[in-house]
């Protein structure tokens, strides 16, 4: 399943109580306490290469921006609705990826001056 700008996606948020998580540690021991659902449009996606995080930014039915991680929309989604355009836009994304895996090799490094420190 590929979602992208356009879909109509609900999908349910596990909610959690208690607990707080700082520098990266968990304090406390947060409880389920339910789920939320959400629903809204996709208006934009990323997926970060360093990172390999697919994002989602949902405008949701009561007009708010929501971003949401891959990893937590996919395993809770309730519904996918595919948008107008959906095919065309898988297609391209499919075409996006398969040129930058062949090309992948083929470009020059960075001149030192240009490389991140």
């Amino acid at each position: 399943m590929n979602i992208v700008v356009g879909d109509k996606v609900i999908w349910d948020a596990p909610q959690f109580k208690g607990g707080s998580f700082l520098r990266g540690r968990s304090t406390g021991k947060p409880r389920f306490v339910g789920t939320k659902r959400f629903e809204g449009l996709v208006e934009r996606e990323s997926y970060g290469t360093t990172t390999g995080q697919h994002t989602f930014s949902v405008r949701l039915v009561d007009g708010k921006l929501k971003r949401v991680k891959g990893r937590n929309l996919y395993p809770n989604l309730v519904r996918h609705e595919p948008g107008a355009d959906h095919a065309e836009q898988v297609a391209a994304k499919t075409t996006r990826i398969e040129l930058a895996e062949q090309t992948a090799g083929t470009l020059s490094p960075l001149p030192a001056r240009l490389r991140p420190t």
